[in-house]
């Protein structure tokens, strides 16, 4: 059931910016575990693919040398795909960390564990949602981020009980749909923020941004989908802890 009001994309933010504030520890060791493992995950399959740091800078135009052949390229970007799935539950197991915060439970870094025994669900509804939005992206820009942002949610709905691996995806895209003008300001302004957080600060600044974004997902997630009619609060919630 969506909410009778819209959604107020700016308490949005400020509730979940209030959430980080209160439980930014909890996501501290997770963040740092994560981040070390993806580091280490894309050098391996850069260095099995026998890809140098030149042929990377040449391939996205940042300096002349010899460029990255099609087949390697390709290789490659299929590569970083397989990476994306496998930490796939890493990130889902954070939302549902945003999710139990915006209930207004206490986060512990064990959470993520509760994750555990839906990463191959998580894995093959990654597969389905991340190639409907690159299909979606071959197409226009436009349509692209229209799925990315629609579909969003299909994960957490499967791991918090409330569709099945097959229903997901359809009930993520109507719900969102409904709330896609909202939506479309959180998100531009959640993947502004994760760029500026990589490219200005080398990635240092992500250790915050990443559990901001987090917690404003799991508070849109709240607001839409846990049958309740009212807008945001900037206060602490109460509510059941989810169970993955």
């Amino acid at each position: 059931m969506t909410p009778s009001k819209p959604i107020d994309s700016w308490q949005t933010l400020k509730v979940g910016f209030s959430l980080t504030k209160r439980n930014f520890i909890a996501y501290l060791p997770v963040l740092l575990i994560g981040v070390v493992a993806s580091y280490f995950a894309v050098m391996q399959v850069i260095e099995y693919l026998g890809v140098t740091h030149e042929q990377l800078m040449e391939s996205s135009g940042g300096v002349k040398g010899d460029s990255i052949n099609p087949e390697v390229l390709s290789q490659l970007q299929f590569g970083f795909f397989l990476v994306t799935l496998v930490f796939a539950p890493l990130e889902v197991g954070l939302m549902m960390m945003g999710l139990k915060a915006a209930r207004g439970g206490k986060l512990a870094a064990s959470d993520i564990l509760h994750i555990v025994s839906d990463s191959a669900r998580i894995i093959i509804l990654s597969v389905f949602t991340i190639s409907l939005i690159q299909l979606g992206s071959m197409l226009f820009l436009l349509p692209g981020l229209f799925l990315m942002i629609v579909l969003s949610m299909a994960q957490m709905l499967m791991c918090d009980g409330k569709a099945t691996l097959l229903q997901a995806i359809p009930m993520s895209f109507k719900a969102l749909t409904k709330h896609w003008a909202a939506c479309l300001l959180v998100y531009i302004i959640l993947i502004g923020l994760l760029l500026l957080s990589a490219v200005m600060t080398l990635g240092v600044a992500l250790i915050l941004t990443i559990p901001f974004y987090m917690n404003v997902k799991g508070q849109l997630y709240h607001v839409i989908f846990d049958n309740t009619c009212e807008e945001p609060q900037d206060n602490n919630h109460s509510g059941n802890e989810f169970e993955a």
